[in-house]
Formats: structure tokens, C-alpha cells, sequence
């Protein structure tokens, strides 16, 4: 199961706090609950993990089977999102990728330089205004970034992403 698909089966759980970290603790294999694991995501000790899948087990989160505790919600929920995202994706029409002469055009205009921080190395192409927010593939709209601002930007706009108005 992708990451992008376990984000979301999690953040639909409704989980907050130690639950959340044993549920995420839940997906690091095959939705078998590890004490360890739950230690290791939660902070806390061996003792204190067991309590927690306990807790879980009782509220009915994981169960028992045999002598694993597995947690089936968290994998029949990643397969229904999962389900829900590729179903999504194959209506969505396919983006042309940026042209070479526009790409060009940007990195030239931006000196080769990452608009956000001047670094000259791992350099691509930014959406100012994402696309996900009606952004286009405009020489107006794109900035040359070096990857890993355009990794913590994300799909935020570049307002927010700055924290300037």
C-alpha cells in the first residue's frame, strides 16, 4: 500500500494522539500490531506500548487473532480510499508535461537559480499557484526551484508557503 494511501486511510480514522501513533504503528507491515513498533512510534516503553494495543483491542480498533493483535479496519479502509483514488485518477485527464522551450524560457528568465533560495543545484520547476488551486503551466505561473523548496512548498501557495500576504 502506497504512503499517500496510508496517509489517507489514517487521516480518515479519526484517531488523535497514542491511537493514532499505534494505528500508524498498525500499517509499518502487514496490519500485524507490533508491541516494539508501537513503543517505537508512541515514545514509550515496552509496558506502556502493551497497554495501549489493550486498550485498542478492548475499543475494538485491532484484534485478537490467535496470538497476533492485527488491525483490519486500517487495511480495509486503505483498500476502499485506495479504491476511491484510482477510480478518481482514471476520470482525470492526462496533463501534458511542461514543454522543453518552456522550461527553457523559466530557468533562463530565473538565471539558473532557485527563486526561493538561490541554490543552482537539483533545479525543476515550481507552480506559484499550484495547479491543484487552478494554477496553469504559464511562464507567469512557474519559478525555477531548486527540489527541495519545491518539496516543502508542496501544493501550498506561494503566499502561505512564505507566510507573506
Amino acid at each position: 500500500m502506497s504512503i499517500r494511501i496510508m496517509t489517507a486511510a489514517i487521516d480518515s480514522c479519526g484517531l488523535r494522539g497514542e491511537d493514532r501513533l499505534a494505528f500508524i504503528a498498525a500499517g509499518d507491515g502487514d496490519g500485524v500490531v507490533s508491541v516494539a513498533a508501537v513503543a517505537r512510534w508512541c515514545g514509550c516503553n515496552e509496558g506502556e506500548a502493551a497497554q495501549i494495543i489493550n486498550g485498542m483491542v478492548e475499543r475494538g480498533i485491532f484484534m485478537r487473532v490467535g496470538h497476533e493483535v492485527v488491525a483490519p479496519s486500517l487495511w480495509s479502509l486503505a483498500r476502499g480510499i485506495e479504491e476511491e483514488v484510482r477510480s478518481r485518477v482514471a476520470k482525470e485527464p492526462k496533463r501534458k508535461p511542461i514543454s522543453k522551450k518552456l522550461r527553457q524560457m523559466v530557468y533562463q528568465r530565473d538565471g539558473w537559480q532557485c527563486a526561493y533560495c538561490g541554490s543552482d543545484e537539483q533545479l525543476t520547476l515550481d507552480h506559484i499557484t499550484p495547479l491543484s488551486a487552478g494554477g496553469e503551466d504559464t511562464e507567469e505561473n512557474l519559478a525555477t526551484c531548486c527540489l527541495p523548496c519545491n518539496l516543502s512548498k508542496g501544493t501550498k501557495p506561494l503566499e502561505e508557503w512564505t507566510g507573506r500576504q
